[in-house]
């Protein structure tokens, strides 16, 4: 959803509008539990402002406009963003004065591509197709304290000049998260993961780089305490990490899946546990920290959905960001040597959310 807020903000700003968030009490509690408001107040009440916005047909200053394009795919949102084409002025798609959009998509980039208008007056406000999403993301949003501590430990050790830094995001599906009992995954699995970040490290690691981090990132407990035990094996440490000044890092955070009603129409959940509010929240909050974390290593090795690009588009550097394919299908992982391989901000923004 952050997607979604954040390029509802991106329209605000295009349009000269006030901003305000709101993330529905099921999914489950309020936005200000996760988040700061460091430079703008987003908070509202909803039931309030719809009562005022009811649109009474004689006073035009106070109408409610609802706008859903909640999973809608790129060409839906070529229709509904830029209707009119390149020269589409956001002000007229719609005029309400309270527009209510219900969104998981993004179109920061896309405005970049499709718009003759919007490009020039970003560039005036020190914005370009590279760093928007990133410093949208920051005005808007500040993890609170205590996530912001954790954080902060682990991007210092990124900063060091002594660190080469990648991070790797594996999406293993929903399985392992609510039937952690089932859990077979292996590291040789995923190894193709590896293989590139070791690619990278070969290609870009300078002199003064005396330790790779490999930060991993996973839905799978089995396969994150697997990788940790590479740490402690020098001839695996050799197979799967290119030596022994390479290591594993991870966080170490609880596990959980944001919608197990969701995931409970599509796989049988053997062993069904209701979560607390406290494990909700820890679970969301792990996985702001980890999006925060993955932003901040210098590459990222993703799988092919929205988590890890919602961290590429954070870091706010085009061309460190390399997709990788899901087990099984038709693709195949790139050679990550190569520059060429990276996935560019703009065939990110194509896929899985937008862009």
């Amino acid at each position: 959803m952050l997607l979604g807020m954040i390029s509802t903000f991106f329209y605000a700003l295009l349009t000269d509008r006030a901003y305000f968030a709101y993330w529905d009490g099921e999914n489950p509690f309020s936005l200000d539990i996760l988040f700061e408001k460091p430079y703008i107040d987003w908070h509202y009440d909803m039931d309030t402002l719809e009562e005022l916005f009811t649109n009474p047909p004689d006073d035009p200053y106070l109408t409610n406009e609802h706008v859903d394009t909640l999973n809608a795919k790129w060409g839906t949102m070529e229709q509904k963003i830029f209707p009119n084409g390149r020269t589409q002025n956001f002000s007229d798609l719609w005029p309400a004065s309270l527009v209510e959009v219900r969104s998981n998509r993004a179109y920061i980039i896309h405005t970049f591509e499709s718009s003759d208008i919007y490009p020039a007056i970003l560039h005036d406000m020190g914005l370009n197709a590279e760093n928007t999403f990133g410093c949208l993301t920051d005005f808007l949003f500040k993890p609170t304290i205590g996530s912001r501590r954790f954080i902060d430990a682990y991007k210092y050790l990124f900063e060091l000049d002594s660190i080469f830094s990648v991070g790797i995001q594996i999406r293993t599906g929903d399985n392992q998260i609510v039937n952690p009992q089932d859990d077979e995954l292996t590291v040789e699995s995923y190894s193709y993961f590896l293989k590139c970040a070791n690619e990278l490290a070969a290609a870009y690691r300078k002199p003064q780089h005396k330790r790779v981090v490999y930060l991993l990132i996973t839905d799978s407990a089995k396969l994150r305490d697997e990788m940790m035990a590479l740490n402690d094996n020098v001839a695996l440490q050799q197979q799967y990490l290119g030596g022994k000044d390479a290591m594993v890092l991870t966080t170490g955070l609880p596990i959980e899946h944001l919608e197990p009603v969701q995931v409970a129409k599509y796989i049988n959940i053997t062993e069904p546990h209701v979560e607390t509010e406290e494990e909700k929240v820890a679970g969301i909050n792990s996985a702001v920290i980890e999006n925060w974390l993955l932003s901040s290593t210098t590459y990222r090795v993703i799988s092919q959905q929205g988590y890890g690009k919602l961290a590429a588009f954070h870091g706010n550097v085009d061309g460190t960001t390399y997709s990788m394919p899901r087990i099984g299908g038709k693709d195949k992982a790139p050679f990550c040597g190569n520059p060429h391989a990276a996935t560019s901000f703009a065939d990110l923004s194509r896929l899985w959310s937008l862009g």
